[in-house]
Formats: structure tokens, C-alpha cells, sequence
């Protein structure tokens, strides 16, 4: 499925598949403001990483970081809350899964182990 209509599905019906929790408009919004630490009114990737598990409750993969940035087609690296909201959507219904301990090309699984706490970003 190209990541048009992807993004066009996003919390329909037509999303990809069954949502890992019931999660709203608001409570994504909700995320969003509070891990934009730099209230920039925007994601960058360590922020989105951490917006992520606040989210959902897990820490997601630096490919799932690298694949939610790339699916956004932002020239940036950083989300708007619109792109959020629908990347969200996305991930809630399994888009961006990848297999358990399936590394990435940096040979590691998460983003903070990959970059560290201090990173603002990483280009894709």
C-alpha cells in the first residue's frame, strides 16, 4: 500500500490493522504538547521516540523512528501535529512493526540507544 493512502486511511476504517489501544484525537494532541520539549510546535526524532512510548507504553525501534519520519515526507525531520495525528493512528493499528529484535542498519534497537539523549535528529 503506498504511504499516500497510508496516511489518507489513518484512524478510518481503512487503516491497516486491529489498534493496539482505543486512542483519541485529543489524547494524541495531548502527547504531542507535552513532549514537545522545546515547544517549538513540532517533533523532532528524540522527541517523537518519547511521544511514542508515552503514548503506547513501549519504546519504539529506531527503524519504527526512522520509518514514522520517512512516511511524514518531511524534509525537516521534525512533525507537525497533524502528521503526528495520523502517523499515530498508523502506528496504533501495527503499520510500523517490525519483527521482535529485529535489528536496524545501526545494529541496535532503540533510539536512545543509537543516538543518546542529547540528539535533536538524524537525516533519513
Amino acid at each position: 500500500v503506498p504511504t499516500e493512502q497510508l496516511l489518507n486511511d489513518a484512524g478510518t476504517e481503512n487503516a491497516v490493522g486491529p489498534t493496539r489501544l482505543p486512542i483519541s484525537d485529543e489524547k494524541i494532541a495531548e502527547a504531542f504538547e507535552k513532549f514537545d520539549a522545546d515547544k517549538s510546535g513540532d517533533l523532532d526524532t528524540f522527541e517523537l521516540s518519547k511521544a511514542v512510548e508515552g503514548l503506547f507504553g513501549e519504546v519504539p525501534t529506531t527503524k519504527q523512528i526512522m520509518n514514522l519520519v520517512a512516511a511524514s515526507k518531511t524534509t525537516t525531520n521534525k512533525l507537525t501535529l497533524s502528521q503526528f495525528t495520523k502517523l499515530m493512528h498508523l502506528y496504533n493499528r501495527g503499520a510500523f512493526d517490525v519483527e521482535p529484535g529485529e535489528e536496524n542498519d545501526l545494529g541496535c534497537e532503540t533510539y536512545e540507544h543509537a543516538f543518546g539523549k542529547e540528539s535533536l535528529g538524524f537525516s533519513v
